[in-house]
């Protein structure tokens, strides 16, 4: 079947196999697919408990099984896993295509609707952020405008804002931080107003990135803030993309504290989480303790 059909013909890039259960479970975990095709009966663990396992891993997989055993109990055990189809054996590949333009015609039906509700929820989100004063309309306009013809619910993200004497000064370290991330499978979108530029660092779904970002940030601009000590940074922490606003938020107070200590890099992490503020305070009230530490009138 991997070489028989023409995977690329329904939008698939690579095509894995595996003998058994357990090294299928293994190849999800590296690979993540979308579409899992399975046998019923195999050696380990058998196709029913492999898509159980499988849909902790690869939550959002798309299963077919493919099987001689007809009995209507592992039928109906499979449709009660939700699965997408089940071709009985002897199957031939024009079985397969046909149920691959099914899956490939539910698939865009599917994908059209999702990306509508994505689209709302990622405006909302930014609306929230302008209406909160974390975001201007101008700066809301560069980031939507950036990603509005393909845009996606990041499953987390991260803000840093950068500071220098003009653009020209930050640009250079801004996309070398963009280039850092996404050789970990991270995009980046930016804004900017004035002299400072914000950038956005976002993926779809958790994974190792999540915990290597801020790691990642640091490294690539204490190596180019070296030879300049004309730039200020200031970095949030990673959090999930509906809690934008405080992620905005953070890295704006990061940066008064960098600026205020004439530090030329410096976390939330470094200052919010340190200074031990009653957790009973609200957000007004946290912000003028922050306020009052920088002496700001």
């Amino acid at each position: 079947l991997a070489l028989l059909v023409d995977w690329k013909e329904f939008g698939f890039e690579q095509v894995a196999t595996a003998d058994n259960a357990l090294d299928a479970l293994d190849i999800m975990e590296r690979d993540r697919p979308s579409l899992v095709l399975t046998d019923i009966r195999m050696p380990g663990m058998n196709g029913l408990d492999m898509i159980r396992n499988a849909q902790k891993i690869v939550p959002d997989a798309a299963f077919i099984i493919i099987s001689g055993y007809s009995d209507y109990t592992y039928v109906r055990s499979a449709f009660q896993l939700n699965v997408f189809d089940y071709i009985e054996k002897p199957v031939t590949t024009e079985q397969v295509v046909e149920v691959m333009r099914k899956y490939s015609d539910t698939r865009k039906e599917l994908s059209e609707k999702s990306r509508s509700i994505l689209q709302r929820l990622v405006l909302e989100t930014l609306r929230t952020c302008m209406l909160n004063g974390e975001l201007s309309q101008h700066e809301m306009n560069q980031i939507w405008g950036t990603k509005a013809n393909s845009v996606v619910m990041p499953a987390f993200a991260q803000a840093i804002i950068l500071s220098g004497s003009s653009l020209e000064a930050v640009q250079p370290l801004q996309d070398s931080i963009a280039a850092a991330l996404s050789q970990v499978g991270v995009d980046t979108v930016h804004c900017t107003t004035g002299n400072e530029l914000m950038l956005f660092a976002y993926a779809l779904r958790f994974s190792e990135a999540a915990k290597s970002m801020a790691a990642i940030v640091r490294r690539v601009c204490q190596k180019a803030l070296e030879n300049d000590g004309t730039i200020h940074i200031g970095i949030s922490q990673v959090g999930t993309f509906l809690n934008l606003s405080s992620i905005v938020r953070e890295p704006k107070f990061a940066l008064e504290y960098a600026r205020f200590f004439d530090e030329p890099l410096l976390s939330i992490d470094d200052v919010e989480y340190s200074t031990h503020l009653p957790a009973s305070l609200h957000a007004g009230e946290k912000n003028l303790c922050f306020l009052l530490r920088l002496v700001d009138r």
